[in-house]
């Protein structure tokens, strides 16, 4: 395993990196310790050495990391599981920052592949006729002349998935003073929705206030 003082720096780290962020976030101990965790699986079996010799400059050889993971894991959204794991640890040692970039600009590219073969479900024949592909579904909410159902629908098809905390949603036109046992729907002067906050829901201790 890794160095327990490089674990604790990288969380450190990280902590100051999220309190800056806009919205401010937090950090769990164990979520850093997973993410390197990854890269100490990866040094293993790339470098062919034992966990206790783990040394975080086998980052280096990107072409020989990305071609292992590609390899090992065929499945696009595995593989960017470890992407992402390079890019949140190097986001925090400036001196590897050339591999941070390329290991962050991967992440993001695979992003959005992954996203886009969502878009396009692939279904099979009968699977077509019967279920609408992704990409439909998002213009659903298009089709409704109530605006009602259209804001529903839209919350549902065009933001992530967030459990059941659209069930607590409150509509208010300012964000201040908000009882932190809602989430909001901030308007503007005109009634149009500017922004969604979240205040209470399953990770609120760790992310803190979320603004999307």
């Amino acid at each position: 395993m890794a160095d327990p003082k490089f674990i604790n720096d990288v969380f450190l780290k990280k902590e100051k990196q999220l309190s800056q962020a806009t919205p401010p976030r937090t950090i769990k101990l164990a979520s850093v310790k997973l993410q390197i965790t990854k890269l100490v699986n990866l040094f293993k079996f790339i470098e062919h050495k034992p966990k206790a010799e783990f040394d975080i400059s086998f980052v280096k050889n990107t072409d020989k990391n990305v071609k292992y993971i590609t390899t090992k894991y065929p499945n696009l959204r595995t593989r960017n599981n470890y992407i992402q794991a390079f890019a949140s640890v190097l986001s925090v040692l400036p001196e590897y920052k050339t591999e941070y970039d390329f290991y962050s600009k991967l992440s993001s590219s695979n992003a959005t592949t992954i996203s886009n073969s969502e878009d396009l479900s692939l279904l099979s024949k009968r699977e077509a006729a019967n279920i609408l592909p992704w990409k439909d579904i998002k213009n659903v909410y298009l089709k409704s002349k109530c605006p009602l159902e259209r804001a529903l629908m839209a919350i549902y098809t065009l933001l992530p998935p967030r459990r059941l905390d659209v069930g607590l949603l409150t509509m208010v036109d300012n964000d201040e003073d908000l009882n932190p046992d809602y989430n909001y729907i901030i308007v503007d002067k005109d009634k149009k929705a500017s922004r969604f906050v979240y205040l209470n829901y399953k990770n609120v201790k760790s992310h803190g206030r979320l603004e999307i």
